[in-house]
């Protein structure tokens, strides 16, 4: 019946989200890392995580800290994480991976976005199909939702709906 909170300092140098905005508005690298190494390197921590049967739920650019090490490596840190959730046996539901990297990746522009999806989806032989691109702009509908008409109007809204049904 006792509730700790545990915290520490990580140390960065930016976050994900800042990273797919500076790509997203026509940088080519940041810290010294073109944006092909920087998917790349995503990619398989996002992989290397869900493998491990990790859904992070609350995936979004600022929860996650990239510092780079001296061998041009990102070390990855995750911050927020009161709603992660983890799995004790497979399968690790599919859909559940999407719904992580659409939040990571919402930031990002459609070409870096089909660009780190065909790396990460390499990892387990699939492709980035329609249906996986309409997770992505639903998410972005959503986002966009809650920035003009705010999450009390999202409920207003849904509350009209079911009352007209």
């Amino acid at each position: 019946k006792q509730n700790f909170y545990i915290c520490g300092f990580v140390e960065s140098d930016c976050t994900i989200g800042q990273i797919f905005s500076a790509i997203a508005q026509g940088e080519t690298s940041y810290l010294g890392l073109d944006a092909e190494d920087i998917y790349l390197q995503f990619a398989q921590y996002c992989n290397n995580m869900h493998g491990r049967l990790i859904y992070f739920r609350d995936f979004s650019g600022g929860n996650i800290l990239v510092k780079l090490d001296a061998n041009k490596k990102l070390q990855f840190s995750l911050i927020d994480t009161a709603r992660l959730k983890s799995f004790l046996m497979p399968p690790f539901p599919f859909k559940l991976r999407i719904a992580d990297l659409t939040r990571a990746c919402h930031k990002l522009h459609w070409a870096g976005r089909k660009r780190f999806m065909q790396i990460y989806l390499g990892f387990t032989s699939r492709q980035f199909t329609w249906q996986y691109q309409l997770q992505f702009h639903l998410y972005d509908f959503k986002v966009w939702l809650k920035r003009t008409i705010g999450r009390k109007g999202i409920k207003r809204l849904v509350k009209r709906l079911k009352k007209t049904n």
